[in-house]
């Protein structure tokens, strides 16, 4: 009985230990003011709180507008030295997907994401939806 509880202890541990990867939150102005450059084109519900993440608009706002690269180095300072290297790192989709959760997962009461598995162009590809709670 005594090594259940030491097992539970060190996974509940390890959990804890993966979701500080930031050393303060990243604000909510800088997370919505990104999401707005790169979905506005996108955002076919006129909700401004409701953004579409998928593969083309990664690449439209990776290869022509620098607007992520501009905001991983506005994030930078927030990150532990220690997990920076997850923005450090190549930035290919999943490696940006990866960094859009771990700032919804910090903000979690302000922000939620959703995956949706799509069938596009004889592929299926993974689209995420990050909803913005307001104050009512």
């Amino acid at each position: 009985m005594k090594n259940e509880n030491n097992t539970n202890t060190v996974i509940l541990k390890k959990h804890q230990d993966s979701l500080q990867v930031f050393k303060e939150r990243v604000p909510d102005k800088l997370i919505i003011q990104f999401l707005l450059k790169i979905c506005n084109n996108n955002n076919n519900n006129n909700n401004n709180n409701i953004f579409l993440l998928s593969k083309v608009i990664f690449k439209k706002a990776f290869l022509f507008n620098k607007i992520i690269h501009e905001f991983i180095e506005i994030i930078k300072p927030y990150y532990y030295p220690c997990k920076s290297y997850f923005i450090d790192r190549e930035l290919t989709y999943n490696n940006f997907i990866i960094i859009m959760k771990q700032i919804c997962n910090n903000n979690a009461e302000r922000f939620n994401w959703v995956s949706k598995r799509v069938y596009n162009n004889s592929k299926y590809e993974i689209e995420y939806t990050i909803t913005y709670k307001v104050d009512q």
